[in-house]
């Protein structure tokens, strides 16, 4: 059996028990943690926790109060429990219901950081 013969050249991890080599299936494997870690974080989370972040910092008082309190109602959720809860409800086998969790717990930091960055920012002289 091939797995009994180690690594070889053009399979440098070897191959498993049915004779599968491990490599490919590493690689293969890895296509979906890069797409749910590229989609959820740089994507969607960083997109809408700016633009919300940079609304309140910017406009302040009720923009501000708003998303305070929201990002509040979502700081208090736990991630490990809310993720059980949210992905045995959803029934899809595909990464997005794993994406969309993510940027559901992921935007408020990204927005609580934009806002105090945008606050700092309007205080400067040059933007007077």
């Amino acid at each position: 059996s091939k797995a009994q013969e180690g690594s070889q050249p053009g399979h440098p991890f070897g191959f498993d028990g049915q004779g599968c080599d491990v490599y490919t299936r590493t690689v293969y494997g890895a296509r979906t943690s890069v797409t749910v870690g590229v989609l959820s974080t740089l994507g969607v989370s960083l997109l809408l926790g700016g633009v919300l972040g940079g609304l309140a910092g910017f406009f302040g008082r009720g923009w501000d109060a708003v998303l305070s309190r929201i990002t509040d109602v979502f700081f208090g959720i736990p991630v490990v429990l809310g993720g059980l809860v949210f992905l045995s409800v959803v029934t899809s086998s595909t990464v997005w219901p794993v994406i969309g969790f993510i940027v559901l717990l992921g935007w408020p930091q990204i927005a609580r950081i934009a806002r105090g960055s945008v606050i700092t920012a309007k205080q400067n002289d040059y933007v007077q």
